[in-house]
């Protein structure tokens, strides 16, 4: 996939191979146009979108499927990976469950807002293995505001959290009444 592509042609053949390998479910050239997922343009507006990259990741298995998005998350964070989640198995496979987990402790740490994720934090409620809440429980304190953090915004993010570990502990003891 690397080799040029003259009279830039490069977007609208790649696009069409990404079309091809999804409709072939073919992993391999899959594999070969997702890239690695912390390559730089992996996170960028480059020859494949996040929309194809979503296709192209529904034909790999369930495992390498995490892999992948767990290696995105932890390169170029949350903000474009929303997308990539929704293609994830549920509950999320571990690596994709501790991605998340803790670029929302990055994110909380930097002082922004929790509604800026709150698509990510819906979920994670839905998604994440309910075996995680215990792994949560440190997040749940409030945490010392950097000078640079928007007001009030630690407070948001233990209220985010402790929201998001009760519906753990709920889903939790919901499936072990339901498990014979």
């Amino acid at each position: 996939m690397a080799l040029p592509v003259a009279d830039d042609w490069q977007g609208e053949l790649h696009a069409a191979w990404c079309r091809a390998a999804v409709r072939q479910r073919d992993a391999t050239w899959s594999r070969a146009l997702l890239g690695e997922p912390s390559a730089p343009e992996a996170g960028g507006p480059g020859a494949v979108s996040l929309a194809e990259r979503a296709k192209l990741l529904g034909t790999l298995g369930a495992a390498e499927r995490a892999e992948w998005v767990a290696g995105f998350i932890e390169t170029h964070g949350l903000s474009e990976a929303f997308q990539l989640l929704g293609v994830c198995a549920v509950p999320w496979a571990a690596p994709v469950g501790r991605a998340v987990a803790d670029a929302l402790n990055i994110a909380r740490d930097a002082g922004s807002y929790p509604w800026s994720f709150s698509g990510v934090m819906g979920l994670a409620e839905r998604c994440l293995d309910p075996s995680e809440a215990s792994r949560l429980d440190a997040l749940l304190a409030l945490p010392d505001e950097p000078e640079n953090a928007s007001p009030g915004a630690g407070g948001y993010w233990s209220e985010a959290f402790q929201r998001l570990v009760t519906t753990l502990h709920l889903r939790a003891r919901i499936h072990s009444e339901l498990t014979p």
